[in-house]
């Protein structure tokens, strides 16, 4: 094996390098030393930074051995150029340069149209300048490699599956310019761990992050009126969601599925809990529900395997079939006696082992109770059995 040489090479920048290597190292096994030298501590900007080898002012090819290009004579005049692996691109048909590399969208551009870089794997960053206003539906979904995005604050719109199924995005501010985020806008970014939502935004629209299997916390700003169907589904990681007072509607399955979420604070300006809203959150211990909840629907809570307590508020009317069916773990519950007592299944008695409850509520949900006997004469209560469930309401 031949013996390293010392080569000695500059930079654009004037700096000297000087590093040994085999006369039998080739040029591109020449450029990765370089690059590995140079000391990237941020990964992206790793595989977006580029080395050119020139001697002489001219290109040398990666094929050729460090001295049969002539890198090892004293008298070689060696430059190393670093740059950064970037196109300027208003849509991908415009893109030439193969391998991975960071996208520039030109000054000029207001709106980025539907599909402009959809399904282009080797895009790491994007960066969109001010000019812009809109990003249309499926401009960058499927873009597997793309891990950083800035979004200006010039921006108002992300259309639907505008970045959805971007499995390497990390991180997504959202800058408060931005009114409309579509249907399933970031669904499926998998490595999405951490949003930061607009305070202009009104809607959370179907699906925007479901599937965000990575994201562990989200705060939903107070000008949120409604969280629509799907919107965190099966973000198993999520573990704390920050709700604001001023959220009215929490959509059919908002949250269903987010296995990690140990607690959730319902604000008293919820009206509704839609169908399977909370369903299979196994990790949630307690629940309460507002008096300001007008309906909660059915299934909301099914299979909260881990789901102990239970408060009903006054002022909930509508107890939807099956809100709390198979959650195995529950030993308590308060409810109001406001709830319409027609709805049947909403507790499953077998599995209850103490519940408080006031008088009217209890025949919609235990079923077949049987008053045995006034515990204490002048009693608060009364005591009836069901099964193995005992269960305590206000006498008459």
């Amino acid at each position: 094996m031949a013996s390293a040489i010392r080569m000695v090479a500059k930079t654009l920048q004037g700096k000297t390098i000087t590093l040994e290597i085999a006369p039998t190292n080739t040029v591109k096994e020449l450029r990765a030393m370089l690059l590995e030298g140079k000391g990237c501590e941020d990964p992206i900007e790793c595989q977006l930074l580029k080395v050119e080898v020139l001697t002489s002012g001219l290109l040398l090819d990666d094929d050729q051995t460090v001295e049969s290009a002539g890198l090892l004579c004293p008298e070689s005049d060696v430059m190393v150029v670093y740059r950064r692996k970037e196109v300027e691109a208003a849509t991908k048909q415009s893109i030439y340069e193969t391998g991975t590399k960071g996208v520039i969208i030109p000054d000029d551009v207001t709106e980025i149209v539907p599909s402009a870089f959809s399904d282009d794997k080797t895009i790491l960053t994007v960066t969109i300048p001010e000019s812009v206003t809109s990003i249309g539906q499926n401009a960058f979904n499927r873009c597997l490699s793309l891990a950083r995005v800035a979004l200006p604050k010039s921006l108002k719109i992300i259309e639907p599956c505008a970045f959805a199924d971007c499995e390497s995005l990390e991180t997504v501010i959202i800058p408060d310019s931005v009114i409309v985020v579509g249907e399933d806008a970031f669904a499926d970014c998998e490595a999405l761990q951490h949003v930061t939502l607009p305070r202009s935004l009104a809607v959370l629209a179907e699906n925007t992050f479901a599937g965000c299997v990575s994201l562990t916390s989200i705060t939903i700003p107070p000008e949120v009126t409604v969280i629509e169907a799907f919107a965190f589904f099966n973000c198993k990681s999520l573990k704390t969601v920050a709700m604001s007072y001023g959220v009215e509607r929490i959509g059919e399955a908002a949250f269903h599925s987010c296995k990690a979420l140990a607690n959730v604070h319902i604000p008293a300006s919820v009206t509704v809990i839609g169908r399977s809203a909370f369903a299979e959150c196994e990790s949630l211990s307690e629940i309460s529900i507002p008096g300001s909840v007008e309906t909660l629907g059915d299934y909301a809570f099914a299979q909260c395997d881990s789901l102990e307590r239970i408060l009903v508020d006054e002022g909930v009317q509508v107890m939807g079939k099956g809100a709390f069916m198979h959650c195995q773990c529950v030993t308590s519950i308060w409810v109001s006696e406001y709830l319409r007592c027609h709805v049947e299944g909403a507790f499953e008695p077998q599995v209850l082992k103490h519940i408080t409850l006031f008088r009217d509520s209890i025949c919609g949900f235990l079923q077949r109770p049987l008053p045995i006997r006034n515990s204490v004469a002048d009693s608060q209560f009364c005591c009836c059995v069901c099964k193995e469930t005992t269960c305590l309401c206000p006498s008459v």
